[in-house]
Order: C-alpha cells, then structure tokens, then sequence
C-alpha cells in the first residue's frame, strides 16, 4: 500500500491521502486495477482488500501527529477500490477508526 498525496488546487495545500496498491514486479510496477484482477481470478479479493483496511488502520494508528495539518484540519485518508471491491459488501468501514 502507498499513500499518495491529496493537494487543493486553491491553495496548495495537504488536504488527505489516497491509499494505493502498488506490487512491484520484475521490471515493472503492478497498480490496483491489475492487483485487483489476479486476485479476483485467485479468490483473494476480500484478502487484498481486508489488507489494505488494515494497512490504513495501522497508519492512522501510529500518525497521531499526522492527522491534522499546520492550521489543525484535520487530513483524510480514502481507499481507492475496484468495482468488484466494491461489490463484496465487506464489513469493515466501521472499524476503521
């Protein structure tokens, strides 16, 4: 999981994160849409996808001076998911935080 950077366009500034699949593979680098397919064929999607709740559970655990920004908004984290992600009405939402 990678967190990339959310900036406003109004001032430039840190608003959140959006948590990433990256695997690196050999000479390339695999992103959430072909993680997501291989898992799908393997029966691993809920896996993939229960990993990476908890990976952002784990961040925003150990961030606690993170979580805010130099004027004290407080900064998000959102999880990008695969339509079949989507669809497989995990309950895990609710305990993210």
């Amino acid at each position: 999981v990678v967190f990339e950077p959310v900036v406003s366009l109004r001032d430039h500034r840190l608003v959140g994160a959006t948590a990433r699949l990256r695997w690196r593979w050999e000479d390339r680098v695999l992103d959430d849409d072909a993680i997501a397919a291989v898992a799908l064929e393997g029966g691993l999607l809920a896996a993939t996808v229960a990993a990476r709740f908890d990976r952002v559970r784990q961040a925003l655990r150990t961030s606690a001076e993170g979580r805010t920004d130099a004027t004290g908004t407080p900064l998000w984290i959102s999880v990008r998911l695969t339509r079949d992600e989507l669809v497989l009405n995990l309950d895990v939402a609710p305990t993210l935080v």
